[in-house]
């Protein structure tokens, strides 16, 4: 019956076959010259005699578009010494093989548009050469490995020189982009966890166009260097009529943010309270709270 596949383009194998039967099948596949999309998840390919045959199947087959091998625990020293003939492959799915610091060489593959790494144990820096060296990709997923809210940050850039790239698996950097996108007047980023809100401390000097910001909620003002850089953003942010930022930690950290207000000449509305300053540290901050002339609202209790 094997032999009468002549026309198969597309061939997915899942569950724990026997060796026997994988060996079988996917020898009876590796010849069909009209293939162009193989699924061999989780096949365990640490077996030599499985990762034999498929390793003929990437020599061979240079008609694949797309190749799942997600789970297949296929070594990255394989991958990197195999000779694949893989220039028109657009779709690859690595994700969930223990990847760590050592991504797999896919520089040869020119036509790749999606590349899913998920579920590794992958770092931000590590991604970079990814991203950098494929400006072809339009979706990478690296979800579930081991990236920080504020590694996220290290991404704009990268993305900012690949403007057709969607990363999946970084909330933060994923919702940036789409305020970059719909360029929207308001943002509400309260009760964000602490490595959250040291991403968005430093993004939002990309977002020149907002009018209203709510941070309320936040441990900003236990963290010296999250201070600072909102402080250091807030100045790009000209157009700022309303700022909520009760109930963020500032106590004594409040004259420090309270210095970049200065250069929110449209601010109408600020609400600063419940943050467990004490007089002095308010009394500090009137000199620039004083300056903003259109201010309509201000809460301080």
């Amino acid at each position: 019956m094997i032999e009468t596949w002549k026309y198969l383009k597309s061939f997915s194998i899942s569950g724990n076959w026997p060796d026997l039967d994988f060996i079988t099948i996917a020898k009876a596949i590796k010849s069909k010259k009209t293939m162009t999309s193989i699924q061999f998840p989780y096949q365990n390919l640490e077996i030599i005699s499985r990762f034999k045959i498929t390793e003929e199947i990437l020599k061979k087959l240079n008609t694949l578009e797309e190749l799942n091998l997600r789970g297949s625990r296929m070594s990255i020293k394989s991958i990197n010494e195999g000779q694949y003939q893989l220039a028109n492959l657009t779709m690859l799915d690595f994700g969930d093989n223990n990847l760590t610091s050592e991504i797999p060489n896919f520089m040869k593959l020119n036509s790749l548009k999606i590349l899913s790494l998920q579920k590794n144990d992958i770092q931000a820096n590590d991604l970079h050469k990814i991203i950098e060296n494929f400006k072809s990709l339009t979706s990478l997923d690296i979800s579930g490995n081991n990236i920080s809210g504020s590694d996220e940050f290290s991404f704009i850039g990268v993305c900012d020189k690949n403007p057709n790239l969607r990363i999946q698996g970084l909330s933060e950097l994923t919702l940036y982009q789409q305020f970059l996108k719909q360029e929207p007047i308001s943002i509400n980023l309260s009760h964000r966890p602490k490595e959250k809100i040291s991403f968005w401390t430093k993004a939002l000097r990309q977002l020149e166009f907002l009018q209203e910001i709510d941070l309320s909620n936040n441990p900003i003002g236990s963290n010296e260097m999250l201070v600072t850089e909102l402080a250091q953003s807030l100045q790009y942010l000209r157009s700022l009529k309303k700022i909520n930022i009760r109930e963020s930690c500032l106590g004594i950290e409040l004259p420090n943010l309270s210095k970049s207000f200065v250069n929110l000449s449209s601010l109408t509305a600020l609400d600063i309270s419940g943050n467990g300053s004490q007089y002095s540290a308010i009394s500090d901050s009137w000199f620039y709270i004083a300056r903003l002339v259109n201010l309509t609202s201000l809460n301080i209790s």
